[in-house]
C-alpha cells in the first residue's frame, strides 16, 4: 500500500525549484509513495504539503509546509507575519536551513526539523570524475535569475565588479536577464559568458571550469547553487545568509562576503592571484565537503520521514509498507 502525499501549491504560479522537487520526489519514492501536485487540497490524500501556505486559510492535517524563503526578506508577499499562523497550524514545519530554524523559534514556533535541498548525484559524481578546466583567468561564477527588485544584489554586484581587476578575472553567467550583468561587465574591460537558458547537465558540467560562486543575494532561503557548488568542490564567495552557514566554513569551502563592495573586491583579487597560495589552499579544502552537504535522495528521503511520522498510530498499513522510511 502506498502514501498519497498531496503537494499544494496554493497557486499556479510556475517555480522551477518546486518542479525539481517534485521531480525528485517521483524518482526517489516510486511504488513508495504517490504524490497529487495541485493548486488546491485534494480528497483523499493522507498527508498534505503546503509550499505556499500563506496563501491557505486553514491547513487540513496531517500536514507539513516547507519554508522556501528568507524569513527576514522584506518583501510584502513574503512577510513572515503572513506565514506564522499558518506555521502554527502545521504539524511541521521543515526549514531549509538553521537561520529559518532559529527565527521560528523565536517566535515560537519549535515544532521544526532542517531538510537542506539536496545536489545530483548523478550527475555530479560524473562530472567529477572528468577533472577541472582550467582557464587563462579565475572564472567568477553567478547562477541565478535575475530580478527586477535586485534581491540578488545586482547593485552590489555592480559596485563590486568596478573594483575587480580584470586582467586577472572574468565572468560565467547562468540565469534569465543575465545579459544586464554580462554588458556591463564587457564594458569594464572583463570577458563575460552569458548564458541565460541552459540544460541542467550542462550547467553542473561548466561548474569544471569554474574557480568561485558568487552569490551576492541579500534574501535567499536555499539557493539551490550552494549544494551544487560545495558537491563539486568549487568554493564559494557569499553573503552568510540561507544554507550558507550550514554548509560552507569561512575560510575552508569559500569566503563570507562582508558585502562591503571595496573590502570584498580586495579579498577576491588576492584570490584571483592565488596570493600566499589562499587559493590554491581554499580549493583543496573544499573537496572535503560540509557534513550537512546532503544528495537529492538523501533530502527527498528525510522529508518522506516527516510525512510518516505524522501518520504513526494513524495509519498502520501505510507505516508497514514504509519501514525503509521509518
Amino acid at each position: 500500500m502506498t502514501i498519497i502525499i498531496n503537494h499544494v501549491t496554493s497557486n499556479n504560479v510556475h517555480s522551477g525549484i518546486f518542479e525539481d522537487i517534485f521531480s525528485y520526489f517521483s524518482r526517489y519514492t516510486d511504488g513508495i509513495a504517490e504524490q497529487v501536485i495541485s493548486e488546491k487540497p485534494v480528497i483523499g490524500a493522507h498527508v498534505r504539503h503546503y509550499h505556499r501556505p500563506h496563501l491557505e486559510d486553514k491547513l487540513i492535517s496531517p500536514c507539513v509546509v516547507t519554508v522556501h524563503h528568507d524569513l527576514n526578506d522584506p518583501d510584502g508577499w513574503l512577510s513572515i507575519n503572513a506565514f506564522l499562523d499558518r506555521y502554527r497550524e502545521a504539524d511541521m514545519v521543515i526549514c531549509l536551513n538553521t537561520l529559518q530554524q532559529k527565527k521560528l523559534a523565536e517566535c515560537g514556533i519549535h515544532h521544526t526539523c532542517v531538510v537542506p535541498h539536496g545536489y545530483n548525484h548523478h550527475l555530479i559524481d560524473s562530472a567529477r570524475t572528468k577533472g577541472r578546466i582550467k582557464r587563462d583567468k579565475f572564472t567568477l561564477a553567478v547562477v541565478s535569475k535575475r530580478y527586477g527588485r535586485k534581491v540578488k544584489g545586482e547593485a552590489f554586484l555592480f559596485e563590486l565588479a568596478k573594483r575587480l581587476d580584470p586582467s586577472l578575472i572574468e565572468f560565467f553567467l547562468v540565469g534569465d536577464g543575465r545579459s544586464e550583468e554580462g554588458r556591463v561587465f564587457r564594458s569594464l574591460g572583463f570577458e563575460a559568458e552569458v548564458y541565460e537558458r541552459i540544460p541542467y547537465a550542462t550547467l553542473i558540467d561548466a561548474y569544471r571550469g569554474i574557480d568561485a560562486l558568487l552569490m551576492t543575494s541579500y534574501f535567499e532561503g536555499g539557493p539551490a547553487n550552494i549544494p551544487e557548488a560545495a558537491a563539486m568542490g568549487v568554493p564559494v564567495l557569499s553573503n552568510p545568509i540561507g544554507m550558507v552557514p550550514d554548509l560552507i566554513e569561512n575560510g575552508r569551502h569559500g569566503i563570507y562576503l562582508t558585502m562591503d563592495p571595496a573590502e570584498d573586491a580586495k579579498t577576491i583579487n588576492r584570490l584571483a592571484s592565488n596570493e600566499n597560495n589562499i587559493y590554491s589552499n581554499m580549493l583543496h579544502s573544499s573537496q572535503t565537503p560540509s557534513q550537512n552537504l546532503i544528495t537529492w535522495q538523501d533530502s527527498i528521503i528525510m522529508n518522506m520521514k516527516q510525512h510518516v511520522n505524522l501518520l504513526k498510530g494513524k495509519q498502520d498499513s501505510i507505516i508497514k509498507a514504509m519501514e525503509a522510511f521509518a
